[in-house]
């Protein structure tokens, strides 16, 4: 784990963002007038104390030496911070806290890079596995089993309930695939009673902060429910997931912002249904996973880095599982939970550290694990 400064790494980012402007307007004016020279030499040499500021020397944040700068997701539970992946595509900031939300117990746990906490306001009632994705700083939640509808944002200290119109994804699906990408969070699929499945989908949606619209591709993948999903190298890559029964796939798709395209790689994961990815460092890093009938849980470790898949072997890992929670907070994905293959609800609390699973002995252990992770 990286340590971080305890300051506003928001503000530290808009203020190095101001830097770099004026940093570019001093350029142009030396450029210029002659009588504007003086005063662009005077903003260059200004640009060294205002960096120095904002690496927190004053009232914003950023991280302490050898840290990544950290800012505010526009992830699904997978986050992604510092600089460009292969692609040169800039990745979203990285998120500063995760919320475990929803489940049996309809409870918000916080997870803060260390332990979990309850979480401060009066969350929604969305019943188990809700819909999550992230948004300039939010968390926006829609549906789940049991839901009480609408669509709901978490602001960082607050819960809010925006929109409850029918131009919106159905109040009561779950299980869908959830990922950002340019300023929108893209839903894809679900059910509604899973277990029965009834009412599968395979409708493709997207969240602009304000409000949902329902997109139509000329080709989408087929109708699933469990499947992931992540944002690398400037597409949401999609895997897996289950049309009913023992059916799950093991295909590969991405989307570029306008349409779904089938990926080809050259080897994949067996195919499985309510596995657990989070993105970090430009790659998205997949656990566990179930598939069969009866479901049998699965404990491998995979990677996807925009243009194959790759299996990890790890020196320490969760046990196998499937429908764990997780997350990326700070460049560290963070898993919670799950289920075995007798069906017992797992409590334990995982991170990956780029080359291995590290068990986490949490100080209050989340609330239930059948609710959804989002980070932000």
């Amino acid at each position: 784990m990286v340590a971080y400064r305890s300051c506003d790494t928001v503000s530290a980012a808009r203020w190095r963002r101001g830097t770099l402007t004026v940093t570019i307007l001093a350029l142009r004016m030396l450029t210029a007038a002659p009588s504007l020279r003086a005063l662009a030499i005077l903003s260059l040499l200004a640009v060294p104390a205002m960096l120095s500021w904002s690496a927190c020397g004053g009232s914003t944040g950023a991280p302490a030496d050898g840290g990544a700068d950290t800012g505010r997701s526009s992830g699904s539970g997978s986050s992604s911070g510092g600089g460009p992946d292969a692609s040169g595509v800039p990745p979203p900031q990285a998120a500063t806290a995760c919320i475990l939300l929803g489940g049996v117990s309809n409870a918000a746990s916080l997870w803060n890079g260390t332990t979990w906490s309850v979480a401060p306001g009066t969350p929604p009632e969305p019943g188990e596995s809700p819909n999550i994705g992230s948004l300039d700083g939010s968390l926006v939640v829609s549906g789940g089993y049991n839901a009480v509808g609408g669509t709901w944002i978490w602001n960082g200290t607050q819960w809010s309930n925006p929109v409850n119109d029918a131009m919106s994804p159905s109040p009561y699906r779950e299980s869908s695939a959830l990922a950002t990408l340019n300023g929108k969070v893209l839903l894809f699929g679900g059910c509604e009673s899973c277990g029965g499945n009834f009412g599968l989908m395979g409708d493709t949606w997207a969240w602009d902060g304000q409000s949902w619209t329902e997109l139509h591709p000329a080709q989408s993948p087929p109708a699933r429910f469990g499947a992931v999903a992540g944002t690398v190298a400037g597409k949401i890559v999609l895997f897996g997931g289950e049309s009913g029964g023992a059916s799950t796939f093991n295909d590969t798709w991405e989307w570029d912002g306008e349409s779904w395209s089938m990926a080809s790689p050259s080897i994949s994961p067996s195919a499985r249904v309510a596995a657990s990815a989070a993105v970090a460092n430009g790659k998205l890093l997949m656990f566990g996973g179930a598939s069969g009938e009866p479901l049998q849980p699965m404990g491998d470790t995979w990677e996807w880095d925009g243009t194959s898949w790759t299996q990890l072997t790890p020196t320490s890992s969760p046990s196998a599982r499937w429908d764990a929670q997780m997350g990326s907070l700070r460049e560290t994905p963070v898993l919670f939970g799950g289920a075995d293959a007798q069906g017992n609800v797992l409590g334990d609390t995982w991170t990956w550290d780029g080359t291995t699973w590290v068990a986490v002995p949490a100080a209050m252990a989340a609330a239930d694990s059948s609710g959804s992770m989002g980070c932000y």
